[in-house]
């Protein structure tokens, strides 16, 4: 037996993995759950996979979720609008949309968190992105599709893409820096 480990992993036993396994189950459901939301704002659907994967009933996850529901420690609806806060200046509101969904908020908490971005947020952000993108790369005007899917990736909508990408003012500027000088 290993000094320090009394009966742990390392004791030959090969006993290790299931004493740590009772011993998370020791802890309840709850418990597990608030030291997870401790690391910052989840989802009541993150919090549900994160129970179910330490193997929690499903009984003990409903309580333990009823509980954080209680005390707030689970919003949905907040996490959507903290979440908008965060990323409304880095991505469209498509990608806005998708990825809440997939963290499960429901769509009625995201349209409520998108409404809080002011309504030309998205052209403006999707001009900025684009002419950053475009400068980064020194694209040029015929490289116009790269561009929209980059944009698109981004969770732009297809008509804020075609009028920034449509724009001139954003083209000329980089296609001036590729002119040959006739000096």
């Amino acid at each position: 037996m290993t000094v320090g480990t009394k009966g742990g992993a390392n004791d030959g036993s090969g006993l290790g993995s299931k004493k740590q396994s009772e011993r998370v189950k020791e802890k309840p459901a709850f418990i597990v759950a608030a030291d997870y939301l401790a690391r910052g704002p989840k989802t009541e659907r993150e919090v549900r996979q994160k129970l179910k994967s330490r193997g929690y009933s499903q009984r003990q996850i409903d309580d333990a979720v009823k509980t954080l529901n209680q005390y707030r420690y689970i919003d949905d609806g907040e996490y959507a609008k903290i979440f908008v806060s965060a990323y409304g200046t880095k991505y469209g509101a498509g990608l806005l949309k998708y990825k809440l969904a997939q963290k499960g908020v429901s769509q009625d908490a995201i349209e409520s968190a998108l409404s809080e971005l002011p309504e030309e947020n998205d052209a403006a952000l999707c001009k900025k992105t684009a002419q950053n993108y475009i400068e980064k790369r020194r694209l040029q005007k015929k490289d116009r599709a790269k561009a929209a899917n980059y944009l698109f990736s981004k969770g732009f909508s297809r008509d804020d893409i075609n009028d920034v990408l449509s724009d001139g003012g954003i083209w000329k500027e980089n296609e001036q820096d590729d002119a040959p000088d006739n000096n």
